[in-house]
């Protein structure tokens, strides 16, 4: 956000600066890109296993929506994020994702121009994807996550099949002695896997891992 310069005549030539400052920047580039990357996979496969398990069912309904949210902030936030570098990859890429929006019946040009902001992608479109990526996902994501993370210590994390009857609140039902409460417990554990995954990311970006920019 800070070194970004929005517009199509600038827009190139920030993460390119980014990229001729040395290796340390160039690696904070390719951490945000695999660390995008990463998120989707891992929220996708997250989704899949809570479907899976049944985890969606009475009375964790609120709780799949609120993560079903999360998931289409997520494939937003990828996706706006993918046109801000203004090379050539991401203008054809998000040219085509719009153009899928145009070719929905009766609501879909109405959307591909509401997100292009004229009939081709350019200075409006790339406005419009910027303020989406920085500050409208973000913001609603940041919503959704409080809300899921109150729901989950409210009605607890779903038992194996064999010991919960679906419907059940098995969060009150776990003894008080066996109960993993979630601060501090929960939370420790979950800063500690964010902090290995980012060392992953990291170590993967000083390695192998490189997002290098198309032609403008």
């Amino acid at each position: 956000i800070v070194s970004y310069r929005q517009g199509p005549a600038r827009a190139y030539t920030g993460p390119e600066h980014i990229l001729s400052l040395g290796p340390v920047l160039s690696v904070k580039h390719d951490w945000h890109r695999v660390g995008a990357e990463a998120m989707v996979i891992v929220v996708t496969l997250h989704m899949v296993r809570t479907f899976a398990t049944g985890s969606y069912k009475k009375p964790r309904q609120f709780t799949w929506f609120t993560g079903v949210m999360l998931l289409v902030i997520t494939l937003f936030l990828s996706f706006s994020g993918y046109l801000l570098p203004w090379d050539q990859l991401s203008f054809w890429a998000v040219t085509i994702g719009t153009s899928m929006a145009d070719a929905a019946p009766v609501m879909g040009p109405t959307v591909n121009l509401l997100l292009r902001g004229a009939p081709d992608i350019g200075a409006g479109g790339l406005l419009r994807f910027y303020l989406m990526h920085v500050v409208l996902f973000p913001l609603i994501g940041v919503i959704f996550v409080s809300v899921h993370y109150y729901k989950v210590v409210r009605w607890g994390l779903s038992l194996p099949p064999e010991m919960e009857v679906a419907g059940e609140d098995n969060a009150r039902k776990v003894p008080p002695d066996k109960r993993v409460n979630f601060l501090p417990d929960i939370a420790t554990n979950e800063i500690m896997y964010a902090g290995i995954a980012f060392a992953i990311l990291a170590i993967s970006c000083v390695t192998w891992y490189t997002a290098p920019l198309e032609n403008h």
